[in-house]
């Protein structure tokens, strides 16, 4: 079922999502989108979208494991937003 939530909204949000797209082709994933909006793939069938609002981004989680708890996939997604963000 999806879910979604917010993330800050970084600094330069066009190197965010250059970095967070090259994290997930890396790994086996796909982003296909701008700093504006997009959608996201990942090996671990994790699937979502995104969009830009003026203050934070939006994302909203359209597919996960079935074993898999909401608080977890949105937790692992924040750690990996941290560690790719750039201000």
């Amino acid at each position: 079922m999806p879910f979604s939530f917010s993330v800050p909204k970084p600094g330069n949000v066009k190197a965010t999502i250059e970095a967070l797209e090259a994290e997930l082709v890396r790994i086996g994933g796909k982003l296909t989108g701008d700093e504006n909006s997009g959608t996201f793939v990942t090996p671990y069938m994790v699937d979502g979208a995104y969009a830009q609002g003026e203050d934070s981004i939006s994302v909203t989680i359209t597919r996960i494991p079935s074993i898999a708890p909401e608080s977890y996939v949105k937790a692992e997604f924040l750690a990996l937003w941290d560690k790719f963000k750039v201000d």
